[in-house]
């Protein structure tokens, strides 16, 4: 063949493989916009209110903790009530965090991490000017920014 077919023919496999590629990962990739926490309204945690970052993420997982129950293959559309009630898996939990922090008056949202391997995993960062706090399912890590 001559080497301008060979060219085309390599350009056109590579449009095809990435298309098909593309319908393959594509639920997967659009996993982020579909799983963003809701503002939707929750109990409200008097007692986790008007303390510092750090106060009020421990006050909402002393708060989650008594009911807590992975359940690893739950839906990522469960309501923050019945991840309450019934459990859920790191997802369902981070958006509950992530909401029960937005009450509270904190910026937050639900990141989603890839991990090579394994399915993804997703976490809840809370913040206000001072500092950030990660909340994983029932664990914490608090940094200062200052």
């Amino acid at each position: 063949m001559k080497p301008l077919t060979i060219d085309i023919l390599l350009i056109i496999s590579t449009v095809i493989f990435s298309f098909i590629t593309g319908l393959f990962f594509m639920p997967f990739m659009n996993q982020f916009h579909e799983t963003q926490a809701t503002s939707q309204p929750i109990i409200k945690l008097s007692e986790c209110e008007n303390l510092s970052l750090e106060k009020s993420a421990k006050c909402m997982i002393n708060y989650v903790k008594p009911s807590y129950n992975y359940i690893l293959n739950s839906s990522k559309d469960n309501s923050d009530e019945f991840t309450l009630l019934n459990g859920g898996n790191c997802l369902n939990y981070a958006k509950l965090y992530t909401n029960m922090a937005r009450n509270l008056g904190f910026a937050s949202d639900v990141v989603i991490i890839s991990m090579t391997g394994k399915t993804n995993h997703a976490i809840s960062i809370i913040a206000n000017d001072k500092e950030y706090c990660e909340i994983d399912q029932t664990q914490l890590n608090c940094v200062m920014l200052e």
